[in-house]
């Protein structure tokens, strides 16, 4: 019997339009050939809907990634100005499986998460009658027991059991029973009634869980590997949990340290590399790097911020210019050879060299047009962590 394909849906705005990008990339190229895979990208702004235009470049005979333009109606209004993710992008998977009327089930994905294994087995896990699929928060069970953290302790005190709480990065849904159940009417309700001050920092995962209390099928914790604190020994999860940490499935880069924000330090960051590396938006990857780095300049030099910032706006303007009048090769970024605990930022026209973790020039055959040198960015003195 030939089975159904796999439906993943994954909402954004202009700012994670290239993480979303990279999201449906590392999907196609851990997916096994022969079952179709629809990447269902919902931009909820123009920005976003224009830039991912660029994802049909993923298009093939099994692989369709389908953008549409989320509209206003579509979406929950609620006010997010006290929460720690303000995009309403957010709120679109509340709403998922009322939007994809012809889909019987369907993964969500954050858009700063990467697949390294094929979907099948988590689309096809019997839910047994349950409407979602999802893996506990680890990293907010653990923070809950500091007293000092307020947001957390509140998050998981609407839980009956607060050692179920999820994480929403990774949803396996049934969307008949999600539909047969209400479950969209259910927030739409719960927005109106609810102030959002009850749900703080996380409206949406805090929304999924208030409704859900723990009436959800548990994943296997490889299927959303966060950066986790250590596992407590008595937790029946203890052996998977530990085995998501050096072979995940889907790793989920959650909290602030996205990898297009820092420096490849970890396994994880450097599998994230190498996939943009064999991904079509490198190029697109490699730019959003380089505009992250006035932020980790005024961390690394807050006295001298200004005075850095205007000099980088300067030296990215004139790179974008010259490669733009080249056609010649991308920012390498994360790009870092490293020295003496520094690293230095490089601008080259040659492919990364992911599994050495430094940046290479490389050698154009003899018949090719060689492109002049793009400037350097900063001088041999000027370095950055």
């Amino acid at each position: 019997m030939e089975k159904l394909p796999i439906h993943v849906a994954c909402a954004f705005d202009r700012a994670m339009a290239v993480p979303a990008l990279l999201v449906a990339s590392s999907i196609k190229q851990t997916m096994r050939l022969g079952r179709s895979v629809v990447f269902h990208a919902v931009a909820i702004d123009d920005g976003a809907f224009r830039q991912c235009g660029l994802g049909a470049r993923l298009n093939s005979e099994f692989f369709e990634f389908a953008l549409m333009r989320a509209m206003p109606e579509q979406m929950i209004d609620v006010d997010l100005s006290r929460a720690s993710i303000k995009s309403p992008a957010s709120l679109f998977r509340l709403m998922a499986p009322e939007i994809f009327q012809d889909v019987p089930r369907l993964i969500y994905l954050d858009t700063d998460v990467i697949v390294c294994k094929p979907l099948d087995d988590l689309f096809d896990l019997d839910l047994q009658g349950h409407s979602i699929a999802a893996c506990r928060d680890l990293g907010m069970i653990a923070l809950s027991r500091t007293p000092s953290l307020f947001p957390a302790r509140s998050a998981l005190s609407i839980q009956a059991d607060p050692s179920s709480y999820f994480n929403a990065g990774v949803l396996l849904m049934d969307c008949a029973k999600w539909r047969a159940d209400k479950m969209s009417g259910a927030f739409k309700k719960m927005a109106a009634v609810e102030p959002p001050s009850k749900f703080l920092l996380l409206y949406d995962q805090n929304a999924l869980n208030f409704l859900f209390q723990g009436d959800y099928v548990r994943l296997d914790p490889r299927w959303n590997s966060c950066n986790c604190p250590d596992v407590e020994p008595d937790d029946p999860e203890a052996t998977a949990i530990i085995a998501a940490r050096s072979d995940p499935w889907i790793i989920h880069f959650a909290g602030p340290q996205k990898p297009w924000f820092v420096q490849p330090t970890t396994a994880r960051y450097e599998k994230f590399w190498a996939i943009t590396a064999a991904s079509p938006f490198r190029r697109e990857a490699n730019a959003l790097w380089m505009r992250s780095i006035p932020s980790r300049l005024v961390r690394v030099f807050p006295r001298k911020a200004g005075e850095l910032l205007l000099t980088l706006s300067r030296c990215i303007r004139r790179v974008e210019t010259q490669l733009s009048k080249t056609g010649g090769g991308a920012f390498d970024a994360p790009l870092a050879t490293r020295r003496g605990g520094l690293s230095f930022i490089s601008v080259v026209n040659g492919a990364p060299d992911c599994a050495a973790g430094a940046t290479r020039r490389s050698k154009p055959p003899p018949s090719a047009k060689v492109s002049p040198p793009a400037p350097k960015l900063f001088p041999k003195s000027m370095t950055t962590s």
